[in-house]
């Protein structure tokens, strides 16, 4: 944890969708990290379970919605949602222009889980880098989701679809 001010400034804004690390657990005393997220309209982040970290979602922009344990939730610009560990929880952006989140993940830490994500090359090394952060995937949730309110996932191989894990 630093003993002076951090700025972080904005630097350009996202120019596609995506998750930027703003602010690192070792900012904070390894309590907290957030992130910046931009979801694409009609973009899934597939539900999934985390076993070690409590999350916060808050909506800067767009209208976000939820599943969390079964809830739907409608999330305007200037919600907070919690998104507590063990429970599974997707969310998506319902609108026709991109949404902007924060999200605030407590124990901080996370990050390498992102950096380790991007590199991975199949869907054997995403599983296990999942185990290792203690994230569990719902495909049949996705699925779900997907069917119903006509979403994507971004970032997903080609040659992966159809080959997600159910968890």
């Amino acid at each position: 944890m630093t003993r002076s001010a951090t700025v972080i400034h904005p630097g350009p804004p996202p120019g596609a969708p995506g998750l930027r690390h703003r602010v690192s657990a070792g900012l904070l005393g390894g309590t907290t990290s957030i992130h910046e997220g931009l979801l694409a309209p009609g973009e899934l982040i597939p539900p999934h379970t985390h076993a070690n970290e409590d999350q916060c979602i808050y909506v800067v922009s767009g209208t976000v919605h939820l599943e969390i344990g079964g809830e739907f939730i409608q999330a305007p610009a200037g919600t907070y949602v919690v998104k507590p560990r063990g429970v599974p929880h997707g969310f998506w952006n319902p609108g026709s222009a991109p949404a902007l989140v924060l999200e605030i993940t407590s124990p901080g830490g996370f990050e390498p889980y992102y950096h380790e994500m991007a590199a991975v090359t199949s869907p054997a090394q995403a599983l296990a880098v999942q185990a290792k952060y203690g994230i569990t995937f719902r495909g049949d949730l996705a699925a779900q989701l997907i069917s119903r309110h006509q979403l994507h996932v971004g970032h997903i191989p080609q040659n992966w679809r159809g080959r997600e894990h159910d968890g």
